[in-house]
């Protein structure tokens, strides 16, 4: 039982990081674009030429979220997946949309080796995932360290850090830019 409330705790946390990842990704975007714009101001401002390959470096970077780590749990997930198909193929559902959508996140855990995608799967079902074995459990937490990275990684971006800063903060770093792009 204790397992079990370890693995709700886990899959919650899980969906938590996952959906503030989608968060900070959708920020950036934003941010970037504002911050290229505010570049551009500088150099016009300034008449100074900041580097494309900064920019583009920072444009280029993956914000995708992580792919769970493979390992061979194969038969554990095979045997998950076979349990959640047999609640939402469309062959057994009606065609209803909900459990047709479930059955292909089965689907894609299945073909992922996704062992966090299938228990958030068994938990929305109301199936009682099987117990899990001490490196099951450390992958688990693997994954939940594998996005937070991902989270601090966006975060960390020139144009994320400049868009969340304070008005002084951000003329403390125009200043540095100036500094640094006028010698």
């Amino acid at each position: 039982m204790k397992t079990s409330k370890h693995i709700k705790k886990l899959s919650l946390k899980y969906k938590y990081l996952t959906i503030e990842l989608q968060e900070v990704k959708d920020e950036f975007v934003v941010y970037q674009r504002q911050f290229n714009e505010y570049i551009n101001s500088l150099e016009q401002t300034h008449q100074i030429r900041i580097s494309d390959k900064k920019q583009k470096k920072c444009e280029k970077k993956s914000h995708d979220t992580p792919k769970p780590k493979k390992t061979k749990l194969n038969n554990c997930i095979k045997n998950m997946y076979k349990q959640v198909a047999q609640k939402t193929h469309p062959d057994k559902t009606d065609n209803d949309p909900v459990k047709q959508k479930m059955y292909r996140q089965a689907k894609q855990a299945l073909d992922r080796d996704n062992l966090m995608g299938m228990i958030d799967l068994f938990l929305d079902l109301g199936i009682e995932p099987p117990e899990l074995t001490k490196d099951q459990l450390e992958l688990l937490e693997y994954n939940i360290k594998q996005v937070q990275q991902h989270i601090s990684g966006v975060k960390n971006q020139d144009a994320y850090v400049w868009a969340t800063s304070s008005t002084s903060a951000r003329k403390e770093i125009e200043q540095r830019i100036l500094d640094h792009y006028n010698k």
